[in-house]
């Protein structure tokens, strides 16, 4: 029993190791193309691996080859990106070269050797003026040299650091053997790696790499012709346009640009065939790119909800709607007038919950007024010296502030339940028509043009204060780890409930 079962898992249909073929191949394309992205960048690091090899007498074809009198190395991928050797840094090298050697068979009195160090000398201030390194973008690499060679020699000026190096005093002085130990030590290599650049017709740096990336392009071309003949067959009522969309994706294999882009068809159909199952890395990438943008995205739904709510402020259209509800332009969804509720509902908070909550403080307030206005009259003054009058006219101020509290929290309540409390129907009408003509009268008000501009600008300000307030509250950064974090724990939260 457990045999036959391993055997069903085992037996891969053609149609499935196909599959896995094309995502193997698609897989290595995908790396050749970030071979080809990252090659300029990490070039040096090749030409060192390749100088290794060959002064070890290792030299390795797939990586690069021996090529000109100094023995340079030309790497293998240099004719693909358009790299050359560059001539002047090369003619540099090779004069060091020649110099070393006839040190090495006729010493430093030899005759010849006065012209070769003023051919260096030239050569150096070229070098440090015409800078033949701003062509493959390596200017950096030019002021390495310049900054190490100033330092060698203790002379800030570079020009004058590498005339002094090639001289012939200097190399008695120090020794020739040492000084060009030093040149090949510290300036050689970063020489080395400068190259020329050739220049397509579009303008930019040349790059032949569509030479390797055609024939994948034409298999993944041929597969999805197939694909789209197969969806077509299956479901045969969509066109063939919708055919074809419906493995969109796929497209990204046949563009000749944006070519790191094929990610999204590899990870996509590596996850179809489980081979292998890349939907834990989809997920992640998933929830990183859209945790990077959820701060950025929230500020800016919310500056453009206030936005727009201060533009139907300014336009006029929010007071026209409230205020002229008869109009065939505002759209009724209930019997219920919204406004007059609102205000009725403010009105009872104020009278029952406010008033009462804040008599204690009025009191104070209306308590230390008439003592005031009290103690400015004349007779005030006369009778607080009387024996035993001195807190009279303080208790006559509190009394009297208690009492106009009073007046001011509670008669607006008891007024209130005696107007909401069921009346007789005469009452009722006159009520009714009270409150209909003061709502009129309120609307009239409010319809004033000085009003409205009015109210317009304190409510633009008001929402532009908020606009204001939440871009300073919102984080410049946001930690998707931490949203990403949070979102899983809410994920917790949630199953655990549903069990």
């Amino acid at each position: 029993m457990g045999t036959a079962s391993s055997n069903r898992r085992f037996a891969l249909s053609p149609r499935l190791l196909i599959e896995r073929g094309l995502i193997l191949l698609a897989w290595l394309n995908l790396g050749l193309v970030a071979f080809n992205v990252s090659y300029v960048p990490l070039r040096s690091l090749y030409l060192r691996a390749a100088l290794y090899l060959r002064d070890r007498g290792e030299e390795q074809p797939w990586l690069g080859e021996i090529v000109g009198p100094p023995g340079e190395v030309s790497l293998f991928y240099d004719p693909i990106k358009g790299i050359e050797p560059e001539r002047d840094t090369q003619r540099y090298l090779r004069a060091v070269n020649t110099l070393t050697e006839t040190l090495e068979l006729k010493g430093l009195e030899s005759e010849e050797i006065p012209p070769l160090l003023r051919d260096l000398q030239t050569m150096s201030a070229e070098i440090i003026s015409q800078n033949p390194f701003a062509i493959a973008d390596k200017t950096g690499t030019l002021e390495q040299i310049k900054n190490r060679m100033s330092e060698h020699m203790e002379i800030e000026s570079s020009s004058r650091a590498f005339n002094r190096f090639w001289s012939t005093s200097n190399l008695k002085q120090k020794g020739w053997q040492d000084e060009l130990e030093f040149f090949n030590s510290e300036i050689r290599f970063p020489m080395q790696t400068n190259y020329f650049r050739k220049t397509g017709e579009d303008g930019n740096p040349a790059d032949f790499f569509g030479i390797i990336d055609t024939p994948f392009v034409i298999i993944f071309a041929i597969d999805f012709l197939f694909r789209t003949l197969r969806t077509k067959r299956r479901y045969k009522d969509l066109s063939w346009s919708s055919a074809a969309f419906s493995h969109w994706q796929d497209l990204l294999f046949l563009l000749p640009f944006l070519r790191w882009s094929r990610i999204i068809p590899v990870i996509t159909r590596s996850n179809e065939a489980n081979f292998p199952n890349l939907e834990p890395v989809r997920k992640l990438v998933g929830r990183s790119f859209v945790a990077s943008f959820a701060a950025e995205l929230t500020e800016v739904v919310v500056v453009e909800v206030v936005s727009s709510v201060q533009r139907t402020v300014k336009s006029g259209v929010i007071s026209e709607q409230l205020l002229n509800t008869t109009s065939g332009s505002y759209v009724e969804i209930n019997d219920v007038n919204e406004v007059q509720a609102i205000t009725d509902r403010i009105l009872t908070l104020c009278v029952n919950d406010v008033l009462p909550e804040i008599r204690p403080e009025l009191e104070a307030f209306l308590s230390q007024q008439i003592q005031y206005a009290m103690s400015q009259l004349p007779a005030y003054q006369g009778l607080s010296a009387l024996p035993g009058m001195g807190q009279l006219p303080v208790h006559l101020a509190q009394q009297l502030a208690s009492s106009l509290a009073m007046v001011a929290t509670g008669v607006p309540k008891v007024a209130y339940e005696t107007v909401t409390s069921p009346l007789d129907p005469k009452s009722q009408e006159l009520l009714d028509e009270l409150i209909e003509n003061g709502g009129d009268a309120f609307r009239t008000q409010l319809t004033k043009p000085e009003t409205q501009e009015e109210l317009q600008g304190l409510i633009w300000d008001l929402l532009e204060e908020l606009k204001l307030s939440y871009v300073r509250r919102s984080p410049e950064t946001v930690d998707s780890l931490e949203l990403l974090e949070q979102t899983a724990q809410l994920r917790r939260k949630a199953k655990t409930k549903k069990a």
